[in-house]
């Protein structure tokens, strides 16, 4: 039992292959928000569970003026 769980033995490579590519795209996406927001100069809101979509969405109303 032990030594399954040493080093993620008891991980199988397609499933640790698997994790290391949605972990390389959530960073992939997260990169390109925060470009996204540097260019359209909004602050990057902080990631918490509480926040909701609609929080970024009247942070960007407000500091566009409501174009």
């Amino acid at each position: 039992h032990r030594f399954k769980s040493y080093k993620n033995k008891a991980l199988d490579s397609q499933e640790l292959r698997r994790r290391r590519e949605e972990e390389g795209i959530q960073l992939r996406k997260q990169k390109r928000e925060e470009q996204i927001f540097k260019r359209r100069n909004v602050a990057v809101p902080e990631k918490d569970e509480s926040g909701s979509p609609t929080d970024v969405q009247d942070s960007l109303v407000s500091s566009t003026g409501g174009i």
